[in-house]
Parts: C-alpha cells; sequence; structure tokens
C-alpha cells in the first residue's frame, strides 16, 4: 500500500504530538517533507461595489415602471415605521416594504387596497 504525502504528514503530527516521531520509519518521514504543491493561482478577489439605496430604487422603478420618488418616499416611510427589536435591519424593513408596494401596485386598482401606502397607490393611479 502506498501513503501520499498528504498521509504521511498526517502520520508525522500525530507521531509528534503522541512524542514518538522516533518509531516513525524514516521514508514515511522524507515523504512528510515533501511540499505539498501550490493550489492554481486564481484571479484576485475584487469586491463590487454595494449598492446604495437610490440605486436599488432607480433599478426598482425602471424595471416596473413605477416613478421613482413614490418609490423613495415608501421607503422613507419604511426607515420611520422600522420595528427597533426587529432581528432585520431598517434597510431590509424599508426594501421589504418597497417590494409589497411594487407587488401591490401592479395589480388591478378595483382591488381592495389596505395597507399604510394606500394614499401613495392612489396618488399613482390618479396620475396615470
Amino acid at each position: 500500500m502506498t501513503m501520499t504525502a498528504q498521509e504521511a504528514r498526517c502520520v508525522v503530527r500525530a507521531a509528534k504530538r503522541a512524542g514518538s516521531l522516533a518509531k516513525v520509519p524514516h521514508t514515511v518521514q522524507r515523504l512528510a517533507a515533501i511540499q505539498a504543491p501550490s493550489p492554481p493561482s486564481r484571479a484576485p478577489y475584487i469586491p463590487t461595489p454595494k449598492q446604495t439605496t437610490d440605486t436599488k430604487l432607480q433599478a426598482k422603478a425602471t424595471t416596473h415602471n413605477l416613478p421613482l420618488p413614490l418609490l423613495r418616499a415608501v421607503h422613507m416611510r419604511g426607515l420611520r415605521d422600522a420595528k427597533k427589536d426587529s432581528p432585520v435591519s431598517p434597510e431590509e424593513q424599508a426594501q421589504a416594504r418597497v417590494n409589497t408596494f411594487i407587488r401591490l401596485a401592479l395589480r388591478s386598482p378595483s382591488d381592495t387596497i389596505s395597507t399604510e401606502d394606500a394614499d401613495l397607490l392612489l396618488l399613482m393611479y390618479t396620475r396615470q
């Protein structure tokens, strides 16, 4: 049975911890001394810039063809009404409120609207 260099290094490490390195054969010790091949080089990690709130809202406004000031107003209400003891951040709560508003805005205006942002939805429907 043949042993890889990695297995030999594990044997030598275990023997050193146990204080019995003298019992490990020299061939295993020499095999453990062989350097492991270096991993293939990867492209350097370049972090992407985080999207700001405004760019997120702009993307949502263009995607769903909604006015940006309306989404900003919903976002500001979401930040204002964010629960302090919630496990999610106020920003995440505000984005969730914007997403809910978008989902409601894409429905038919005749549907029953029961939300805190109903005035903004009605404002949007009257402008169209």
